[in-house]
């Protein structure tokens, strides 16, 4: 599903490649650190932390109501790219593959926020981004056993459908 999207948006958002290049490679070896760990850790210890987590970012976005209104990209130098890929990449990277949860949203704070991108171009940028941690999850949990056909094969047509539907909105508003 996320890859459908990824491709849909595609066609009319351009892609901010010299940014996500280097998150790409980080987001998915966390990811299939945080896979791993998944195994290993009951997740109602960690659980608890997302409501917290998304009332803070509530909180801020309510804060700075013009956050996201305007697309101003900042200037990435290939420094400050390689820095935010190792740091939010591998810490954004380990949650997706860890708890799965609200990864795209935060991503998409994370975009609007750290790299003034508006609420068009930031869904895509984590799309992107989602894409490279779900092949991770995958690449870790498919070959361990941890996979139910069925269930993904319905959960796949419904997340394809529902990407194409969605996006198809996004691009058209």
């Amino acid at each position: 599903g996320t890859g459908s999207a990824v491709l849909r948006f595609a066609r009319g958002v351009r892609i901010p490649w010299k940014m996500l290049l280097p998150l790409l490679p980080v987001v998915f070896l966390g990811a299939l650190g945080g896979a791993r760990v998944a195994t290993l850790v009951p997740p109602a210890v960690f659980r608890p932390l997302v409501p917290v987590m998304l009332a803070v970012v509530l909180a801020y976005m309510l804060w700075h109501k013009d956050l996201g209104r305007n697309h101003a990209p900042l200037a990435i130098t290939r420094r400050r790219a390689i820095a935010a890929a190792m740091l939010l990449g591998g810490v954004i990277g380990f949650y997706d593959g860890f708890f799965v949860s609200w990864t795209g949203s935060f991503l998409i704070f994370l975009f609007v926020r750290f790299f003034g991108f508006d609420f068009l171009h930031a869904p895509f940028s984590a799309k992107v981004v989602n894409v490279a941690t779900n092949l991770a999850a995958l690449a870790y949990f498919v070959p361990n056993g941890y996979l139910l056909p069925m269930l993904a094969a319905g959960m796949a047509l419904a997340n394809v459908s529902g990407s194409m539907v969605g996006t198809r909105l996004l691009v058209i508003a």
